[in-house]
């Protein structure tokens, strides 16, 4: 989670609902009995007041480098340099309703896999009509 963003300011930690955005996933994720650790990359001083020292939780103060609009796959990297294991999931908080059977589905989808292939992810449908545009040569 990051503190900044250009189009909604402190969307992060706006209230949704009652609370902030972020606790949403958070709730989620601690209903699933197979995630071990919840892994918070993020420079909201807020956050990491909030979930330092508990114990489900590795708290990762994001680097200077990796504020703002950076490129997440940098992100990703130094989170995976700093914490070891074998199997992570990734989420953002910016998906509120997602619900833990989604979550669980991916879960057992992934580890039915396993051997066979070393990743998943989800993707939507796009129906769109896109113009492009090429250069004139």
């Amino acid at each position: 989670m990051r503190a900044g963003s250009k189009r909604l300011k402190n969307k992060n930690v706006r209230r949704l609902a009652g609370k902030p955005l972020y606790e949403h996933m958070i709730g989620t994720l601690l209903a699933i009995k197979k995630i071990d650790k919840i892994i918070l990359n993020t420079d909201i001083p807020a956050v990491i007041r909030k979930y330092r020292g508990k114990q489900k939780f590795i708290i990762l103060k994001r680097k200077q480098h990796l504020r703002g609009n950076c490129n997440i796959n940098r992100v990703i990297e130094d989170t995976l340099r700093q914490v070891g294991g074998e199997h992570f999931l990734q989420t953002h908080v910016t998906s509120p309703l997602m619900r833990a059977d989604t979550i669980r589905k991916a879960i057992k989808t992934y580890f039915s896999g396993c051997g066979r292939h070393d990743s998943l992810f989800s993707v939507t449908r796009l129906r769109n009509i896109f113009g492009i545009k090429t250069a004139k040569h």
